[in-house]
């Protein structure tokens, strides 16, 4: 067959069934190249187009969590409840049959078209099965059509913004030249609230901590090897030492007696978000000045259910500037933290852009054309078309090439041209700036219209070599051709 009839409109057609039928199934199926774009570790399932669903797992979640921009999503949080251009709907929070507690936290943002919920709860027998017993899962939703925009495993995001709750309560309540702390509970929670502690109060140097069954943890003790922890089994003494105190435990009861605590200290009490959970113990509360993220939460399921004559001043109010604050180095406080739902969908709402921002550019780079995703037939019926064009073994090399594209996260094959070796290669092209057509790319050899010298040979090339390349002239014709 001359090279006339390769290019024959009938030839096309034909051949390019045949390749778009091998592309589906024969040598590379759909489902393995999904695992194999899985398998890279991006968000896959994260598309450009905004009418798709947003899914993000456990694994894909924790790279997007930069502390910095979380502590910025909860201080946003905190303002917009504040000012009331958020709002936070009624809290379900229920014990269940298999003794867990399962809850749903929900809320909007009118003016910035945000809406959701988180679904969470605890169940303390997962720690008997090895797993994680907070589950959280949020979800975010147009407020124009109630279609679901994103469904994202909300464990780390809780972890993470509880932490960053605890860090403005702290800068904003606690005695800058504080150095000690004492911390009950040596769990996941337990570690960030330190973690951020530490990094948002750098005077401290002294940690006391107390673990649930009164043994040391030589886990959290190499976690933070550079501080020393001290572990201690007398709650009194290590609380009547410190400058900080934060509980971080179940709160299935009081944790030391008010008379431990000493005019001047803080206290980030996180455990009591449940009716019947408590921290803190009697008549501490009418000593202190407290604060909380939200008053009618801490006075329903806080640390305020066991003192109702107490009153709190929101948190946000002191972001804002709404409620004035000036300690004295005799007060005693307390933030009592029992989540808002504001918190939770500020976070998923950057996660949610970061995701669909990296989706863009990836199919940016991954499609020649404007408006192509990359995950279409087109490039992998155009990849064996050029195998099949060069009379080369075409199915071997169109898997090996299609693996590799996969691989790089690139929908497209480029040209092939001839390695030092002389031996047929698949290489990618490079931009030039001509720009013959959207989406146009060179071969590395360079541009005519430009002159541009490519990155492994110059611009004029032998006859053979032009005649392989394919082309007018052995010039590259434009991907959207």
């Amino acid at each position: 067959m001359g090279r006339s009839a390769q290019h024959s409109p009938e030839w096309r057609a034909t051949n390019r069934r045949k390749c778009r039928s091998l592309a589906n199934t024969a040598v590379f199926p759909r489902e393995p190249l999904a695992r194999m774009r899985e398998s890279r570790g991006d968000v896959m399932s994260v598309t450009a187009d905004e009418s798709q669903l947003v899914l993000l797992a456990g694994d894909q979640v924790a790279p997007l969590l930069e502390p910095d921009a979380v502590l910025d999503a909860v201080r946003r949080s905190f303002e917009l409840h504040s000012a009331r251009e958020g709002r936070v709907f009624p809290l379900v929070r229920e014990k269940l049959h298999t003794g867990g507690i399962f809850g749903i936290k929900s809320g909007d943002v009118p003016k910035a078209d945000l809406l959701g919920f988180k679904a969470a709860g605890f169940w303390p027998a997962n720690r008997e099965l090895g797993k994680e017993p907070h589950q959280a899962t949020i979800v975010l939703f147009d407020p124009h059509t109630g279609r679901p925009l994103c469904i994202i495993d909300g464990n780390a995001i809780t972890t993470l913004r509880t932490g960053a709750a605890g860090a403005i309560g702290l800068t904003l309540l606690a005695r800058p030249e504080s150095r000690s702390i004492c911390i009950f509970g040596t769990g996941t929670q337990g570690r960030i609230q330190l973690r951020l502690a530490l990094r948002e109060m750098p005077g401290l140097d002294t940690i006391h901590y107390l673990t649930a069954d009164g043994r040391p943890d030589a886990a959290f003790e190499a976690a933070f090897e550079d501080f020393a922890p001290a572990h201690s089994n007398q709650a009194a003494k290590a609380v009547g030492s410190s400058d900080i105190i934060i509980t971080a435990t179940p709160g299935s009861g009081p944790l030391f007696p008010p008379e431990a605590v000493r005019p001047g200290t803080h206290i980030n009490a996180v455990g009591a978000d449940t009716q019947g959970k408590r921290e803190l113990p009697d008549g501490l509360l009418r000593r202190v000045r407290l604060f909380a993220d939200d008053c009618e939460q801490s006075a329903a399921v806080g640390e305020g259910q066991w003192d109702t004559g107490c009153r709190a001043t929101e948190i946000g109010d002191l972001l804002t500037g709404k409620m004035p604050f000036t300690r004295d180095a005799a007060d005693i406080t307390v933030f009592d933290m029992t989540g808002l739902a504001l918190q939770d969908l500020t976070v998923a709402e950057m996660l949610w852009r970061q995701a669909r921002s990296r989706a863009q550019e990836r199919a940016c780079h991954g499609a020649g054309n404007a408006g192509e995703t990359g995950n279409d037939d087109r490039p992998f019926v155009q990849c064996a078309e050029r195998h099949i064009r060069r009379r080369r073994p075409w199915r071997r090399r169109f898997a090996r090439c299609l693996r590799r594209h996969v691989a790089r996260g690139r929908g497209r094959c480029g040209s092939f041209r001839r390695n030092p070796e002389d031996r047929p290669s698949c290489s990618h092209r490079t931009k030039c700036s001509c720009s013959r057509s959207p989406g146009y790319r060179h071969r590395r050899r360079g541009c005519r219209k430009t002159g541009t010298i490519g990155r492994d040979r110059t611009v004029s090339m032998s006859k053979p070599a032009r005649r392989h390349q394919g082309g007018p002239g052995g010039w590259p014709k434009p991907i959207d051709q």
